[in-house]
């Protein structure tokens, strides 16, 4: 094909080499890699932005909606003082005024009173300590007695030495011939029961000709206030009349299964070998004290000392002269 003629003025393109059209190309395949990584540096940049504003967002709604977390000051303590002095200041113990009750008062009657006043009271007490001595050593000084240790009850001085002695019952001669000299046995008798600790009991039985004569409620009670006070009554109560027997009262005693006995007797007692024949069978075992008081009258002393030699007792002559001393 023949070749255009050339306009006037214009000349011919010049015709580009092949090696210059490779390094165009080769040029623009660096340029591209170039652009490509740079977007992908971008990218990871946005999205690691992007998972920091994820996990911060959380945090500060937490701390946004907690207005009232503490805030923790860090400081410097510096110079401290040689000395530090402190001083103590007594908590006022709430309602501790008067003014602060609210509740009202309850009425308390004079016998609710006397017995929350004995519940009250801090008195001996008596612990039965299985395997320590019976002398109470170091506990006597805090008022407590280690098995039997401890004073025993007392009836016109006899029976301090039964310590261990719980179970007391008092059989006393109300006959006739007491009439003159009755008041002064009540007294003492009241006495020797208001001594009696809480943790023992006791029983009174009156004797004459007729059949016993009981404290009510007729058996053994504790030694509380309440117990007392009955028992009291019914002692000022009973009045002296008929003979001296005491066998029946004396079995009624050992049917309540005591520690020890008072016997008491103003005279001469009839049938003194029948008594001590059951006081014999009765006591066989030998686990009952009985000591016994001739009372103003030393007609029955021989048999009142005989009786309380024979189970493990004391005896003692009470006379007129020792009433009122």
């Amino acid at each position: 094909m023949s070749q255009a003629p050339l306009e006037p003025g214009s000349s011919q393109p010049e015709s580009v080499p092949q090696d210059a059209e490779h390094e165009i190309v080769v040029d623009n395949g660096r340029r591209g890699d170039v652009a490509l990584l740079v977007a992908w540096v971008a990218s990871l940049g946005l999205h690691v932005v992007l998972f920091g504003v994820m996990v911060a967002i959380p945090w500060m709604r937490e701390r946004v909606g907690r207005p009232d977390a503490p805030v923790v000051a860090a400081t410097a303590i510096r110079d401290l003082p040689k000395e530090t002095h402190f001083s103590m200041t007594e908590v006022p113990t709430p309602f501790a005024n008067a003014q602060h009750a609210t509740q009202p008062q309850e009425r308390i009657t004079p016998e609710e009173q006397h017995s929350l006043r004995e519940l009250n009271t801090v008195r001996e007490s008596n612990l039965e300590i299985v395997g320590i001595g019976t002398g109470g050593g170091e506990f006597s000084k805090y008022g407590l007695h280690v098995g039997s240790g401890g004073q025993g009850p007392q009836f016109f001085g006899l029976g301090g030495e039964a310590r261990a002695a719980r179970k007391i019952v008092y059989v006393v001669d109300r006959s006739g011939s007491m009439m003159g000299m009755f008041e002064d046995l009540r007294q003492e008798l009241k006495r020797s029961i208001d001594r009696l600790r809480k943790s023992q009991k006791y029983h009174v039985v009156f004797y004459s000709t007729d059949p016993p004569l009981e404290a009510p409620p007729g058996r053994l009670v504790n030694a509380i206030r309440a117990s007392k006070d009955r028992t009291f009554q019914f002692i000022d109560e009973t009045m002296p009349e008929g003979m001296t027997q005491p066998i029946e009262a004396m079995r009624r005693a050992f049917m309540l299964k005591p520690d020890l006995i008072y016997f008491l007797s103003d005279g001469d007692i009839p049938e003194a070998d029948l008594l001590k024949e059951n006081l014999r069978t009765w006591n066989r075992k030998e686990q009952v004290r009985i000591f016994t008081i001739a009372y103003v009258s030393a007609a029955g002393r021989q048999l009142l000392e005989e009786i309380a030699r024979e189970h493990n007792g004391a005896f003692r002559f009470v006379s007129e002269y020792d009433l009122h001393e």
